[in-house]
């Protein structure tokens, strides 16, 4: 476990009035007043920060709709945020304890994640990032959840003319 990510996560605790954090196989886990649970990790230099968006339904049309829907949001914010989109696998076969999402072993999850230069990050720096790092989570976590749009009619074979 790094020095740095131990000490912002001491000084955030004290700062909260939370009891001292305990890193679980070098990372910490964390639930956010809005329900929301990500993880931090350091490697090397980097800050890690992980979150859990949804599990994604079993192949086929809706997980393509997901996907797509997903995709086109997140190419529309890469620009101003930070955040990147990924797939997880799932715990096969119900390793969580768990029924497996699709029998056929296709479980895929999506997951969001954040990296930063920890060496930078002061106490301010750091809950700055934590809030962010929430709403960017929140965010995707409400965009997964939506219904997709009801696609409208196919275009037809009319031609209009000025």
């Amino acid at each position: 476990m790094s020095n740095e990510l131990m000490a912002l996560m001491a000084a955030l605790a004290e700062r909260r009035g939370w009891r001292s954090p305990q890193a679980e196989l070098g990372r910490y886990a964390l639930v956010l007043d809005l329900n929301l649970e990500l993880s931090l990790f350091q490697v090397d230099r980097l800050l890690y920060l992980e979150g859990w968006i949804a599990a994604l339904p079993g192949s086929g049309p809706a997980r393509e709709e997901l996907l797509r829907r997903l995709l086109r949001l997140h190419l529309a914010r890469i620009r101003d945020h930070g955040e990147v989109l990924t797939l997880a696998d799932a715990e096969p076969n119900g390793a969580d304890g768990a029924e497996p999402a699709d029998p056929a072993g296709d479980a895929r999850q999506l997951m969001l994640y954040w990296c930063l230069d920890v060496t930078t990050l002061d106490l301010p720096a750091f809950e700055e990032a934590l809030g962010s790092f929430a709403s960017a989570l929140d965010f995707w976590v409400r965009a997964a959840a939506q219904a997709p749009a009801p696609a409208g009619p196919p275009p037809g074979a009319r031609m209009l003319f000025p």
